[in-house]
């Protein structure tokens, strides 16, 4: 694999992790103290 593949992969993952942390906390204002353990349920639902 290229430099240039390895970095445009680094910065997806980059990308995805930040606008993973802003749909967390838009969660947690939404539903409050029930957020974590929603999305806990929702993990522990998914197979795989």
């Amino acid at each position: 694999m290229d430099n240039e593949k390895i970095i445009e992969l680094a910065k997806k993952i980059l990308d995805l992790d930040k606008k993973r942390d802003e749909i967390y906390e838009e969660l947690m204002i939404r539903a409050g103290d029930k957020g974590f353990e929603i999305l806990r349920k929702l993990q522990n639902s998914f197979p795989g």
